[in-house]
């Protein structure tokens, strides 16, 4: 039988806020944003590229600074603001699915350093995320594609469905945004985490199951697996 996978969002689904949110709170306390340089460098970039897309200069807050550096800006941030920002029925339903065999990939606009101790966090080895564009050990101040967000985030995972030749029939995601609906609409078994009125209202409409504060993870995860024949898989143990 094909192992189901799940596509987990980062932002807002697995942690308050959004990683990157969190980065620049991070680096607003420790004085380490240099506003009038940001605006030189944005005001610098535009210039030189006067059609350039967002994603081209989406961390320019970041442009110059040493990998090693940020680095050790993204353990402390992880300590200090994400960790404690974790989304504890979400992490939950994550760890009981993963004890069942489903492949968990995260899904996020998130640029990947800032990704990684999330992944080593929850013991995690597969992302599909914004690469930043690294130059000679220091950040160039964008990512090498888009962001992915609605209908781009749904073929970013056909990319990675036919890479792993992987069907849509035991397939899960986890979001929260309005703009997720394409994805959640698109997989097998689609979870509305901590909906917004618009998104419960859909998720409502579709009979989606939905993990909010007071939900019951066993439930979500037995409507999970019902869904996707495997209910037995877990409860008959």
């Amino acid at each position: 039988m094909e192992q189901p996978v799940l596509f987990a969002d980062i932002d807002g689904t697995l942690v308050l806020r959004s990683l990157e949110q969190w980065l620049l709170i991070f680096m607003r306390q420790e004085k380490l944003l240099d506003y009038s340089r940001i605006v030189l460098a944005s005001l610098n970039h535009l210039l030189r590229n006067p059609c350039s897309k967002w994603h081209e200069w989406k961390l320019i807050y970041l442009q110059g600074r040493s990998e090693p550096e940020v680095e050790k800006w993204i353990e402390t941030c992880w300590e200090r603001y994400i960790q404690p920002a974790l989304i504890p029925e979400s992490i939950r339903l994550l760890n009981i699915l993963k004890k069942q065999q489903v492949r968990i990939v995260l899904l996020s606009g998130t640029p990947k350093p800032l990704a990684v101790p999330l992944m080593s966090y929850l013991n995690l080895h597969e992302i599909i995320c914004a690469e930043p564009v690294i130059e000679c050990h220091r950040y160039g101040g964008g990512v090498h594609r888009r962001h992915p967000r609605g209908v781009v985030k749904v073929r970013y995972v056909e990319a990675w469905m036919a890479e792993h030749r992987q069907s849509w029939d035991n397939t899960i995601a986890m979001a929260d945004h309005w703009k997720d609906r394409y994805l959640l609409s698109r997989v097998a078994v689609p979870v509305a985490v901590h909906p917004k009125p618009k998104l419960a209202r859909l998720a409502e409409m579709k009979h989606w199951p939905m993990l909010v504060p007071d939900s019951k993870v066993e439930t979500v995860t037995r409507q999970i697996f019902e869904r996707i024949d495997l209910k037995s898989r877990i409860f008959s143990r």
